[in-house]
């Protein structure tokens, strides 16, 4: 089982397309980064992945369960670091626990 499974993610917004028809997966016990000139869409896709932002279709699976609707969890297993703000600020027992649970 992977840890995440992005598929066909798109957002847009008007005519923008923001993010086009994304997928990737992440294996348990790995570590992933989403990198990209500005503008690229990481954010808006981060966003669309932990359900802060409605994405126009596609579908996210965290540990196997569907994303949809369960914003707090996966708020707490995933750490958002954007460049300009420390809006995730995790201790280590938290990460770690979470580390451990992916390698089981």
């Amino acid at each position: 089982m992977n840890a995440i499974t992005v598929k066909n993610l798109t957002k847009t917004y008007g005519e923008h397309v923001a993010v086009d028809n994304l997928s990737f997966t992440v294996s348990k016990g790995s570590v992933f980064a989403l990198l990209g000139a500005n503008g690229a869409g990481k954010s808006t896709s981060l966003e669309c992945i932990l359900g802060t932002k409605k994405m126009d279709s596609g579908e996210v699976f965290i540990l196997g369960e569907n994303g949809c609707g369960k914003t707090t969890l996966f708020k707490i297993l995933m750490a958002r670091c954007p460049q300009d703000s420390g809006e995730y600020n995790f201790g280590a027992n938290v990460l770690t626990g979470y580390f451990d649970q992916m390698q089981q």
